[in-house]
């Protein structure tokens, strides 16, 4: 005998990021940004940050939608580092219903080829990570960053940062 709840399961649309639209962000999609950001993290952004972010030049702001419904989005900005331009990985979430699914690999994938076409003088893509988030660091490892240094309590008291780093190949 099958249950309602697993009628539910097997009458719900799967994610498939074939299905997944990726897009620059809107001002209409800040509340939904929100609403992820609060679910994924433990200091989140204020609404006030975002706007900012939103209202920023040189900095690419991307969501991920499914069914008309964002499930994820990423920031970037480029930022000079000895003289060269880098991108800087400001945030990336996915909404936790629709993790593990592919989502974070396609917003990645997505924020590298943007800073590469929009960010053109720019040499590479870094970021910082809370050192227990073990799924976030496996997916920026299968992406080729690497590890450079740990930045004791950058979340807090205890709560330390791992800056990582993936630099573009040379066109020349």
């Amino acid at each position: 005998m099958i249950r309602n709840a697993d009628l539910s399961r097997r009458n719900r649309s799967p994610l498939s990021t074939e299905d997944l639209l990726i897009r620059n962000c809107k001002a209409g999609d800040l509340h939904a940004i929100r609403r992820i950001e609060d679910v994924s993290f433990d200091d989140p952004y204020s609404p006030m940050v975002f706007w900012a972010l939103y209202l920023s030049s040189n900095r690419i702001f991307r969501i991920a939608s499914f069914n008309s419904k964002v499930i994820g989005y990423s920031i970037a900005k480029a930022e000079t580092k000895d003289k060269e331009t880098f991108a800087h990985l400001i945030s990336l979430a996915v909404d936790p219903a629709s993790r593990k699914k592919g989502v974070g690999s396609k917003m990645l994938e997505d924020t590298i080829s943007q800073t590469k076409e929009i960010f053109q003088s720019c040499k590479g893509i870094g970021l910082e990570v809370r050192t227990d988030n073990k799924s976030a660091i496996a997916l920026y490892l299968r992406f080729g960053f690497q590890r450079t240094r740990t930045i004791p309590n950058y979340y807090g008291i205890g709560k330390d940062a791992l800056a990582m780093e993936l630099h573009y190949e040379s066109k020349w």
